[in-house]
């Protein structure tokens, strides 16, 4: 084929690139204009119904792997060795208590709105342009709620709520505890789920030699129930449950958390490499953009050091606060500032990340 020809291949990719190429299209670009019917239909038909789903999806599959781990779990390691179980026992509550405090708030908590006059007036305002009212730097509008939020992150369907200042300290433990948790029902669920699917040793107990019709009016019926395991005795509640169906717990667990760990563990470190930077999710999206277009390095006017984002977003700089009070045990105090008023790094500090 001479130069001057070109293939049927090259013909197609030109007339793509006449038709839809411009400065601005990328791959990136090519999926958000792919999504937004996606996305459309998630904000005004899919969220106002399936938000408080959500919330009972959350609730239905945290307290099936509780559940489990105290039917099943519990008991084997209660035969090991009982001290062990009651530290155990001991770390899976402290979980567990943590979890649901930081859920339940995230899912109550207003992320702020910008209604308060007085501080509207110590700070620079813009106009929303979607509601019409007075938006104080790092606010944005929420399509779903059709509210403006103080330092608004994202609107999260799992909680039915958007996540921004006032609560997105509840959000990341959740985040972090519900990790924390998978891995600990996972590290000591490994050697009770290798003896009993893996090895086959019987390590839950037998009790499929009793006929469900014979019970419970049969009393040898009882008395063969009366040889299982009495720490299973209410799971059993006059009906026999085989072998198999423990078994079917135990898989449905472990898939649960080892699929909720990757999907949720990989979402946290990017969440916490947002609090490093000193952004929100949306603020990332933002600064993504100006970093392209200035020919000069960017620097995020809020990023005030990893150091000090983590203790604004903790609330860890205010009086009597602790990490080890106010982090590893549930708290409602509240992050640092108001929402409205925001510091900045200095323009020496600015030029001298620049420098860097």
């Amino acid at each position: 084929m001479s130069k001057g020809n070109i293939s049927s291949i090259q013909k197609l990719k030109l007339w793509f690139y006449t038709l839809f190429y411009h400065s601005s299209f990328s791959f990136e670009y090519v999926v958000d204009t792919i999504m937004e019917p996606i996305f459309w239909f998630v904000d005004q038909v899919s969220q106002p119904i399936l938000g408080p789903a959500f919330v009972v999806v959350v609730v239905i599959l945290v307290s099936y792997v509780v559940v489990v781990a105290h039917l099943i779990g519990l008991p084997f390691w209660t035969a090991k060795s009982s001290t062990f179980t009651a530290f155990l026992a001991g770390t899976g509550y402290w979980i567990l208590t943590n979890l649901t405090f930081n859920f339940y708030k995230v899912a109550k908590t207003s992320p702020g709105l910008p209604t308060d006059t007085e501080r509207l007036l110590k700070c620079t305002v813009t106009i929303c342009k979607k509601c019409i009212s007075p938006k104080p730097p790092r606010t944005h509008h929420c399509s779903i709620c059709n509210q403006c939020y103080l330092n608004m992150d994202h609107h999260c369907p799992w909680v039915n709520n958007c996540v921004g200042h006032f609560n997105r300290r509840y959000f990341f433990m959740t985040m972090v505890y519900i990790v924390l948790g998978c891995c600990f029902i996972m590290l000591f669920g490994v050697e009770l789920a290798f003896r009993e699917v893996i090895m086959d040793e019987h390590i839950l107990p037998d009790c499929t030699n009793v006929q469900t019709q014979e019970l419970p009016l049969d009393s040898s019926a009882d008395e063969d129930l009366s040889e299982c395991d009495e720490d299973y005795a209410l799971l059993y509640l006059g009906i026999v449950v085989e072998r198999r169906l423990f078994r079917y717990f135990i898989y449905f667990a472990g898939l649960l958390c080892i699929g909720t760990s990757l999907a949720l563990g990989g979402l946290t470190l990017w969440h916490a490499k947002l609090i490093n930077m000193g952004e929100t999710s949306i603020e990332y999206h933002i600064n993504k953009a100006d970093r392209k277009k200035s020919d000069q390095a960017f620097v995020n006017p809020y990023d005030l050091g990893k150091r000090r984002n983590w203790e604004v977003l903790l609330g860890l700089d205010q009086p009597n606060t602790s990490f080890f009070r106010h982090i590893l045990f549930p708290s409602s105090h509240k992050p640092t500032g108001d929402g409205y008023v925001w510091s900045h790094i200095t323009e020496a500090a600015k030029r001298r990340r620049k420098l860097q």
